[in-house]
Formats: C-alpha cells, sequence, structure tokens
C-alpha cells in the first residue's frame, strides 16, 4: 500500500495446501520456520496470511484494515493467520475467527 508514492506497509498471503492449512488451524505449527516449503503451491482454495506490516508514522490510521480488507476481499477460499503480537490479534479479530488461542504469545485464527 502506499500513501502519495511512499510505501507505507503491506500484507502478504500464499496459497497452501490443504494439509499446512489444518497443521496450522490444529495449532501443529506455531511458526512460520516450521512450515515446509513444498507446502506452499501456485493456486489453492487455502490462504495463509504470512504478514502484515505497517510503517510506525502510518500506524493507527486506518491502513492495516484496509490492507486486510483489500486482501479478504480478493481471496476465494478459506484463510488463516497466527499472531503473535498485539496488533496482529486486534487486527484478526476484527476480521477472521479465533480458532485457538494456543499460548501466551500465539493465537490462530480462520476465514
Amino acid at each position: 500500500m502506499n500513501d502519495n508514492s511512499d510505501l507505507i506497509g503491506y500484507i502478504v498471503s500464499v496459497p497452501i495446501k490443504k494439509e499446512l492449512y489444518e497443521a496450522i488451524t490444529n495449532g501443529v505449527i506455531l511458526n512460520d520456520l516450521h512450515i515446509n516449503p513444498t507446502m506452499f503451491q501456485k493456486e489453492s482454495d487455502y490462504h495463509y496470511i504470512v504478514s502484515c506490516v505497517i510503517l510506525e508514522e502510518y500506524r493507527y490510521q486506518n491502513y492495516g484494515p484496509k490492507l486486510m480488507e483489500t486482501l479478504l476481499s480478493s481471496l476465494n477460499g478459506r484463510a488463516c493467520c497466527l499472531t503473535i503480537s498485539k496488533d496482529g490479534y486486534r487486527l484478526a479479530s476484527k476480521y477472521l475467527n479465533l480458532k485457538e488461542t494456543l499460548n501466551d504469545s500465539v493465537s490462530v485464527f480462520t476465514k
């Protein structure tokens, strides 16, 4: 996303195999580092929202929600994400369903 040609943030979602979607949503995988790259696909009905980042000076100006709304409206099928920050949790809980809180820092959300 940009504001007057300045990059202010991004959101990343990748198509994944159903098996990876199930592993994430069932709490088997708690960290991106544990994802086998062969579980990514060019196209899929399952998507993993990897990251949403807004530069600090643009935070709390509704850019995160705009990115999430744009992403979710473009996805067909199911989506999931793991949140590790308070801001990530707030953004995910506004647009996705909390499936489970796995520990003090990780929650699983699905659509």
